[in-house]
């Protein structure tokens, strides 16, 4: 998929468990290359952003999406895979 301003993609899953519809929280993890990720609010750089999604329902689906919004959000891939990689 393009790393483009305004591109949006996402994932449905459905937890399985019981009870049915407690609730649980998810926690995702994302590592970024080593060159790592600016943020462009505050400058800093990211290496790990890690997000809590509390409350989601065992047996429901869920839907996590992602949006870019901001031009700094895009990796340039060749900077950051070991050259032939994408063969």
């Amino acid at each position: 998929m393009p790393g483009q301003v305004g591109t949006q993609f996402g994932i449905d899953f459905r937890i399985d468990g019981s009870p049915v519809g407690d609730g649980m929280t998810l926690h995702r993890v994302l590592n970024f290359p080593t060159q790592g990720l600016r943020n462009p609010n505050t400058g800093d750089m990211m290496h790990t952003a890690k997000i809590a999604f509390p409350n989601l329902k065992i047996g429901a689906l869920c839907l996590l999406g992602y949006g870019f919004d901001n031009w700094s959000e895009q990796i340039r891939y060749p900077a950051c895979l070991p050259s032939g990689s994408l063969r």
